[in-house]
């Protein structure tokens, strides 16, 4: 502590520097980052839980999740944008020690940071591995996933409790008298040292898990790339954890706090809502396909869609429509139907499964005959004596 025109300041200043408590911060990046991922993530949550509501017709306890990860993550975002005001950014020789330590200062705020994203980055991975046991029919490979959820669960919720108890009484941990009097505290830059390792172990068993399952599946080519396009995310995640990790072995050497944790509070911010983005993509192409279908390069054309009598069949005679039969439970029908002008043959194989436009129904539950392959195909030509021919797949 140092004493400059009556102000105490929280630590003395390297030798000819002059204390200035109105010094402007230097966490320009961190802003910047809150503004670019936070409304990346709220808008990513509010697709998915739109569509699995309004287009799928159901929300499932791992959108729950989700939501209260966004919850956090905003927390996140709040608890840093107040931290500017009690020094967050500006060197520790410019603090006013009454902004560091007291109720709702820097020190304060900074532990409620540490929790909500403890509490977040648990959420979100739980939800992540959830989805996955929704999607993938392997017995086994549930119970992986039921491990990895009871790990995440585990070392989050230690997580959380280590950073609210880390001194010894409580209060040490932002009032100054307990703090300096008769405080006893861990080395909370070890502590998130420690976690962000944990947390790195559960970003790549998140990634690396369900590839084993998705690549032992009969899919063809696009259908395996474009899942594990979903994937690609929690790699991307899994390289920021790695980045931040070096942020915070900076903070272990650092005797500057306030100044030095900015590109550790960055680099959480970018990892939080990234995952939850991650976490968030695979209900992107159904809510595309719903309402931007030229987004997909897909459109509306009726010759491509099931059960339409209009659109490329405009040669048809007004009046002339062929009603294609629906085919319950069972696994195969064939159908012909035929006119003075044409005929319509369909062939439709399907497996006794829920179709909602979501990829999530690209796989079959474990114990049918059709496990791993796509449960729904339909094939239907239509031709014409006196027109051109139309062909259609729809996979």
């Amino acid at each position: 502590m140092s004493l400059y025109d009556g102000v105490l300041f929280s630590a003395p200043p390297p030798e000819g520097v002059i204390p200035d408590a109105n010094a402007p911060h230097d966490a320009t990046a961190l802003v910047v980052c809150i503004g670019v991922f936070l409304p990346l993530a709220i808008i990513s949550t509010a697709i998915r839980i739109f569509t699995r509501a309004r287009v799928q017709g159901s929300v499932a306890i791992d959108d729950y999740i989700m939501l209260g990860a966004l919850a956090c993550s905003i927390a996140l975002s709040a608890s840093i944008i107040d931290m500017l005001r009690w020094g967050l950014g500006s060197h520790i020789w410019n603090v006013p020690l009454a902004d560091l330590y007291g109720t709702s200062h820097f020190l304060y705020m900074n532990l409620i940071a540490a929790i909500v994203f403890c509490a977040a980055t648990g959420m979100a991975k739980t939800s992540i591995l959830l989805f996955y046991r929704r999607i993938f029919p392997s017995k086994a490979f549930h119970w992986v996933v039921w491990g990895l959820v009871a790990f995440t669960v585990s070392y989050s919720a230690a997580s959380v409790f280590v950073n609210i108890f880390s001194c010894t009484p409580v209060r040490a941990s932002w009032e100054v008298e307990f703090a300096t009097a008769v405080g006893n505290c861990i080395n909370r830059p070890v502590f998130y040292f420690a976690q962000a390792g944990f947390g790195i172990l559960t970003d790549f068993a998140t990634v690396i898990a369900p590839m084993p399952v998705m690549w032992g599946l009969q899919l063809g080519l696009k259908q395996k790339l474009g899942v594990a396009g979903i994937l690609t995310t929690g790699g991307f995640v899994c390289i920021i954890s790695i980045i931040r990790l070096y942020s915070i072995s900076v903070l272990l050497r650092s005797t500057d706090l306030t100044y030095d944790t900015p590109p550790a509070l960055m680099w959480c911010v970018i990892e939080l809502n990234m995952s939850i983005v991650g976490g968030c993509i695979a209900t992107f192409k159904p809510f595309l396909r719903k309402y931007f279908p030229r987004v997909l390069g897909s459109s509306r054309n009726p010759a491509m869609v099931y059960g339409s009598n209009t659109g490329a069949s405009r040669s048809r005679k007004r009046g002339q429509s062929y009603q294609l039969e629906s085919t319950g439970q069972s696994d195969s029908f064939n159908h012909v139907a035929s006119s003075k002008k044409g005929f319509v043959s369909t062939t439709i194989n399907a497996a006794d499964t829920k179709y909602n436009s979501s990829d999530e129904c690209i796989i079959t539950p474990g114990n049918s005959s059709m496990d791993g392959q796509i449960v729904r195909t339909v094939q239907f030509e239509t031709s014409y004596e006196e027109e051109s021919e139309v062909r259609g797949k729809v996979l």
